[in-house]
């Protein structure tokens, strides 16, 4: 952003009749109050006050979607605080420094002496007590809202002039702290003690309108009417990244389009929807990254990254998502699809899928039409997949012992071209079903064992999955894995009888004819395993499977197209782990082509550009693993 200077003068706000109730979360009488407005230069302006500002500003930022002003620190910023001492005070501030993890001074008053109250980035301190408040700010990074209650004796003394100065470091200070740097949209300041309910109501005014996190008090956000829209601590798992669309009259705040401040940009949702007063639509997430999830059975690969939706104030509405795909470490398709998976049940029961409409040049995906109901709970969840334009998700309920055909597989088909074959087999069940729209399928009659599901639509594109039906009450092993690790020539030890119950049997088997019984086995070889565990003769397979380490840190290259006709190519990399990876490109004669390097993720995807026909080859680094290809290009 570049840095100009400006004097600001602060002009008298006259406030309408019809806005003499608007108050921040409904809490009457804020004694000063100052948010930026949306105009071309940036202006912290006042909003009842007749108090002058002068200072230097930056260009106008944005959190959530309003405007913030920046502060460069090169000039004092201040404002007068006439009529009081504020012995007691409740001080509301919005800010995001850009100069973090250094303690930085975002404001602090003074009187015609001293300096009195500090406010930085790790502390709030009243330097004529020296009393100090400090705190551990675990992401520095990120915008916050602080709110602090200052409670003090008031003298008999009279009223002195104060001024508050934003953003600039006093010079007799005695902390250590630099100048800060950032945004500040809003700040807030009541000459009285609030309440715990109304600290918590302008607390959440401020956090749902700049899209931030609200941490304290227990992370309950409430209306203006005190009316809980959001419990953080029932929904202590999407407490993360918060944000949310809201009509609260009483406040003034009317929000369509929202997203968390944290990461502008990664996960937008907006409504066109006529909103009724004190309507919320809130959201967080599990703060996972979308990278694959362990497969359920039956179900798509999911990524790691879900969001819970709570829902108050109107049956239902309907929105628009902007999902940001740049972050998604996946291996990828040639042209990924992404998919929304829906459960309102609360208990993660995934029954209903939404594809997205389309996929812009930024790797946005859009999903434009999708409605959120006030269920029993009043809570959606959301998870994310990542695959191809068919989607086959299979419902298994699994049998019991004492009726080995009362399962069932409820098939889903989306995104398949009418009519489509949907076939289950296994070694002891077949059947077959044609089916015209996509509403599910059930096949009746399973009994505990491996299956294959296969679809084929009317266009021939054919989709298969395949999963293990088990016995609903067979002993389930407790602490077995899916997945291990073995050293090559090591070997590794299993027991399978933690935290189970006495009476059990076990019987393992694996590659090359492997075969034990014991709840303890050491395994020397690599291959895909199982372990059967019974009990009166009611079974429970577990499969797993044991690898060794990658010798090469490439599990795949993909270069599309190939030949080329003209000169543009996509580049597709799958990694082991997290790895930084270069690309070169050299002529056949050995020159230099181009250069480029990524770094943070497990999956790349490069597009490049040779100008000129011939075969060129691709070189591919990470770590000490290096593989080439080549590509033809035909101009």
């Amino acid at each position: 952003m570049k840095a100009f200077s400006a004097t600001l003068l602060l002009l008298v706000v006259i406030l309408h009749a019809s806005a003499q109730n608007v108050s921040p979360g409904g809490v009457k009488a804020p004694r000063y109050w100052y948010l930026t407005t949306n105009t071309k230069r940036p202006v912290l302006k006042s909003v009842f006050s007749a108090d002058s500002i002068a200072g230097s500003l930056t260009d106008t930022g944005s959190l959530n979607f309003r405007p913030a002003a920046g502060f460069s620190g090169v000039t004092p910023v201040r404002f007068a605080l006439p009529g009081s001492n504020l012995h007691k005070a409740s001080y509301f501030t919005v800010y995001k420094a850009t100069n973090a993890p250094k303690e930085s001074l975002i404001w602090h008053t003074s009187n015609d002496d001293s300096t009195r109250l500090v406010l930085t980035t790790s502390r709030t301190a009243d330097l004529s007590d020296k009393r100090y408040l400090n705190y551990t700010d675990l992401h520095p990074d990120r915008p916050k809202v602080n709110a602090y209650l200052h409670q003090k004796t008031a003298d008999s003394s009279a009223v002195q002039k104060m001024e508050l100065h934003i953003g600039c470091k006093k010079e007799d200070s005695t902390l250590p702290v630099i100048t800060f740097k950032g945004l500040l949209p809003e700040l807030l300041i009541y000459d009285r003690v609030l309440s715990n309910e109304e600290l918590l109501r302008v607390s959440s005014y401020l956090c749902l309108k700049y899209g931030v996190t609200l941490s304290e008090p227990e992370a309950t956000y409430l209306n203006s009417a005190a009316r809980e829209i959001w419990d953080g601590t029932q929904h202590s798992e999407f407490h993360n990244n918060m944000a949310g669309i809201i009509r609260d009259d009483s406040s003034g705040l009317s929000q369509k389009k929202a997203c968390t401040s944290n990461a502008p940009g990664s996960f937008i949702v907006s409504t066109k929807d006529s909103l009724p007063d004190l309507s919320a639509l809130l959201w967080g997430d599990n703060d996972l990254a979308l990278i694959p999830d362990e497969k359920r059975p039956g179900q798509p690969v999911h990524l790691q990254r879900q969001l819970l939706f709570n829902l108050s104030g109107t049956d239902s509405m309907q929105i628009a998502i902007a999902l940001d795909t740049k972050k998604a470490d996946i291996a990828y398709p040639l042209k990924p699809v992404y998919w929304l998976a829906i459960d309102r049940t609360g208990k993660e029961n995934f029954q209903e899928f939404v594809k997205m409409d389309r996929l812009d040049e930024q790797q946005i995906a859009h999903f434009n039409k999708l409605v959120i109901r006030k269920e029993n709970t009043g809570t959606t969840r959301l998870g994310l997949i990542a695959g191809n334009d068919i989607l086959l998700a299979a419902t298994i309920t699994e049998p019991l012992c004492a009726d080995p055909a009362s399962g069932k597989v409820r098939v889903k088909v989306h995104g398949a071209i009418y009519p489509y074959h949907v076939s289950v087999k296994s070694d002891k069940y077949q059947q077959e079903i044609t089916a015209a729209s996509e509403d599910g399928i059930n096949f009746y009659g399973v009994h505990a064992g491996n299956y294959v599901v296969t679809v084929t639509d009317a266009m021939q594109h054919v989709v298969t999955d395949s999963f293990y039906v088990n016995n609903e009450d067979g002993p389930k092993p407790a602490e077995l894995q899916s997945k291990y690790l073995l050293n090559e020539g090591a070997s590794l030890t299993l027991n399978a009888s933690e935290r189970m119950v006495d009476g059990i049997s076990y019987q393992w088997k694996g590659p090359q004819g492997f075969a034990n019984a014991g709840a303890s086995v050491t395994l020397t070889k690599a291959g895909p395993y199982s372990l059967i565990t019974s009990k009166n003769g009611c079974e429970y397979v577990k499969q797993f499977v044991v690898s060794h380490p990658p010798k090469n840190a490439f599990r795949n290259v993909l270069i599309y197209p190939n030949p080329s006709t003209t000169g543009s190519f996509e580049v597709s990399v799958s990694l082991d782990k997290v790895s930084p990876v270069r690309m070169s490109i050299f002529a056949e004669d050995g020159r230099h082509i181009t250069t480029r390097e990524l770094d943070g993720f497990a999956n790349y995807r490069f597009s490049s550009y040779v100008p000129y026909s011939g075969l060129y080859y691709v070189n591919f680094s990470a770590g000490l693993s290096v593989t080439t290809r080549k590509i033809i290009v035909l101009k």
